[in-house]
């Protein structure tokens, strides 16, 4: 299996991505992950790293939030988070070569 990249281009901007014991919100609730647009960082709990398929899971969720930062504009439609995730999935995909390496493996 790919290892997890540990840092993924998302638009232009370049994030980190780290594994964290107990993630928590702002509010201290426990996370899996955490966006962080603030310092570009893509926070996963620690415990994933033994879930192999939650681990990509949450790292695509996590990509997503930072998707819709970027390329979502206006009114929340349907039509418009569509447009904003497809968009941003295909620049994510096609930077991303490590990112596309690690999905995809078993």
């Amino acid at each position: 299996m790919s290892s997890i990249p540990n840092k993924i281009k998302i638009g232009h901007l370049t994030y980190d991505v780290l594994f964290v014991k107990d993630p928590t919100s702002d509010d201290d609730h426990p996370l899996y992950g955490q966006h962080r647009p603030t310092d570009q960082k893509i926070v996963l709990s620690s415990d994933l790293k033994n879930k192999p398929e939650r681990c990509k899971e949450i790292l695509v969720h996590e990509c997503m939030h930072a998707l819709m930062d970027l390329y979502h504009q206006g009114p929340i439609t349907e039509e418009s988070v569509v447009d904003a995730l497809a968009i941003g999935t295909t620049v994510l995909l096609a930077d991303n070569k490590k990112l596309r390496e690690y999905l995809c493996s078993n």
